[in-house]
């Protein structure tokens, strides 16, 4: 697979990520999160969990609704300057 194809579907994986987020809070009238764990990463050791915990140490199997892994974009070098984004039960 291409480097190209590989940021297209990362991108596209993010994107169903924080719109499954931002329904699941409205859905569930609950806050939700988006953790953001490992990164900066190139070797694809990082991943994303949406979580309805606020505190990455909190996170477990009960409490996650969906999580992207990065073992797919090994060899992109992704990073962030956020560890976690925050989805209101009213506005999503």
């Amino acid at each position: 697979v291409s480097q190209h194809m590989k940021i297209v579907n990362l991108a596209n994986e993010l994107q169903g990520l924080l719109i499954q987020a931002k329904s699941e809070s409205v859905m569930r009238n609950q806050d939700f999160w988006v953790h953001i764990q490992g990164l900066p990463s190139s070797t694809g050791s990082w991943k994303l969990t949406l979580s309805s915990v606020s505190n990455v140490t909190d996170i477990t199997s009960m409490n996650t609704v969906a999580e992207l892994q990065g073992h797919l974009y090994r060899g992109l070098v992704v990073s962030s300057n956020i560890t976690s984004v925050k989805f209101d039960r009213v506005m999503g």
